[in-house]
């Protein structure tokens, strides 16, 4: 069965891969770049609701954590704390795909991390196994 996945990105040249990895494993993906406009904050960072993140069975957080997100005053990992502290979406099954590690988040929802660059049946294992976790249904 088909997942709907939001992948989160800051560059989207570099996570473009996990978009075509993951469609061409059968999966809808919809893209954010970290903000709803070039120059201004993503609703996440002031607890809005996303429409993005209500549609997605699991969220694809592919941006850098500790570089400021391109055009915004905060870096990734403060969406990612933002996404993990959201009421709603911390229930929310979420693969990081990062170069470094990850800090400890708070948020109810199944975690895993695959490495940038990783392997593309890496990521679509994450993906899947995350879906079946919460069997197929939204959080």
């Amino acid at each position: 069965m088909a997942t709907t996945v939001l992948l989160v990105e800051d560059t989207p040249d570099l996570s473009l891969y996990e978009a075509k990895v993951l469609e061409a494993a059968g999966h809808r993906v919809f893209r954010c770049s970290g903000a709803p406009t070039p120059h201004s904050i993503c609703p996440m960072m002031h607890d809005r609701p996303c429409a993005l993140a209500e549609e997605a069975d699991v969220i694809v957080f592919s941006c850098a954590l500790f570089a400021p997100i391109r055009g915004t005053p905060y870096r990734g990992e403060h969406l990612l704390r933002a996404y993990r502290n959201h009421p709603e979406y911390s229930r929310k099954p979420m693969l990081i795909v990062s170069v470094g590690e990850p800090p400890d988040l708070p948020g109810t929802g199944p975690i895993a991390t695959v490495r940038k660059f990783e392997d593309p049946d890496a990521i679509i294992a994450a993906v899947e196994h995350l879906s079946a976790v919460v069997g197929g249904r939204r959080s």
